[in-house]
């Protein structure tokens, strides 16, 4: 997950890029942070919704808020500056992975919305 911070127009976007274990400048197949990210593997960009707060946050925090079954909010602070984005939780699956594997259920990722 990475946040793009243009003045006035923050962006949530959630990649599919491998994070590194150890770094390794030579692999390309996989980042560091965000050393080497590209937007090819972006599976999502959502703009958020920012508010000036009356306080400051000396540290990034992130946060979910006003959560319900169905989804919430997804909330970061930093300095003077709130950034939001509401999301929904989608639908449980099941899935088996291969033959003779006992079938999983996981819920499909999350839906955001501006």
């Amino acid at each position: 997950m990475f946040i793009d911070l243009k003045p006035g127009a923050w962006t949530l976007i959630v990649s599919s890029w491998p994070p590194q274990t150890q770094h390794d400048p030579k692999n390309k197949r996989a980042i560091w942070g965000a050393f080497g990210y590209t937007p090819d593997k972006d599976i999502v960009r959502v703009p958020m919704k920012l508010k000036k707060l009356t306080f400051s946050m000396e540290e990034l925090t992130w946060a979910f808020a006003h959560m319900t079954d169905n989804g919430g909010k997804f909330v970061l602070m930093w300095d003077k500056e709130m950034a939001t984005v509401r999301f929904k939780v989608g639908r449980n699956i099941e899935y088996q992975m291969a033959a003779g594997m006992r079938p999983f259920i996981f819920t499909l990722s999350v839906i955001m919305e501006s």
